[in-house]
């Protein structure tokens, strides 16, 4: 029999690039879209407002940095569900496995896993990382599935010709061409739960610069079968050998 079910909404859709205020409209209307379609909880990209940028620095009109970002990953939740836990961590942060342990041992239930508009892979002998890729970003989600136990909302960006033009990277490595969403949901067993969008007609043709929703059922008693079979910070992890530790003080940045 079916336990709980929650409706979860996951974008894949392009920000209104370097406009702040064209970005938040935009993300209402999303909003009220996955309101309307009955979701519970909506997933957004990573740095969603207002764009992910496509530089590692950028200086400002007399020259010098404006300002440094100093990343301090999360060790905590934000609020849950009714009594459902919601984690997220976003990009690469799902290849530091202490980090994804820690979000294990709080119990995640649905994992928001954030990324940037992410190309397919060129094949062999492409000079980009696989593992930068559409498929190694995805394959670290499902991972992150079968790890926790949980399921996982896998939520990609979008970058279309104003995207380019806006972050001038036409012929580069990043966002050269337009496309990047994979947006996809995946149970706590890491099987795929989802269409790719543009491939709802059963063709299985995806189009990675189509926006919009993909919607999901969650069955949560699904968590419950899983990890009577599979549980990462049960017994099996050995806690009597190998453990670990959080410092919950907070941090500054330089």
């Amino acid at each position: 029999m079916p336990g709980p079910i929650l409706r979860v909404a996951i974008t894949q859709a392009a920000p209104v690039y370097l406009d702040l205020d064209a970005t938040v409209e935009k993300t209402v209307k999303l909003i009220e879209e996955a309101a309307q379609g009955g979701a519970k909880l909506i997933a957004f990209p990573e740095c969603w407002i207002p764009g992910y940028p496509g530089w590692i620095c950028c200086s400002g009109s007399g020259g010098g940095a404006l300002d440094n970002l100093a990343n301090v990953a999360p060790i905590d939740f934000g609020a849950p569900i009714g009594t459902v836990k919601i984690g997220m961590l976003a990009c690469w942060e799902h290849t530091q496995p202490l980090l994804k342990f820690h979000t294990y041992t709080l119990g995640e239930e649905v994992h928001i896993s954030m990324w940037p508009p992410v190309d397919a892979h060129g094949g062999v002998d492409a000079p980009g990382l696989w593992s930068m890729s559409a498929e190694g970003c995805m394959v670290l989600s499902q991972t992150h599935a079968v790890e926790g136990g949980a399921f996982v909302l896998h939520c990609t960006g979008v970058c279309g010709d104003e995207g380019i033009e806006a972050l001038k990277t036409k012929g580069g490595l990043l966002f050269r061409e337009p496309g990047g969403g994979h947006s996809a949901a995946f149970g706590p067993d890491g099987r795929r739960l989802t269409a790719p969008l543009g491939a709802e007609d059963g063709t299985g043709k995806a189009d990675p610069a189509a926006e919009g929703i993909v919607f999901a059922d969650l069955d949560l008693e699904r968590i419950v079968t899983n990890r009577g079979f599979l549980d990462v910070v049960g017994h099996y992890s050995r806690p009597d050998l190998l453990w670990l530790g959080v410092d919950r003080k907070g941090k500054k940045g330089d």
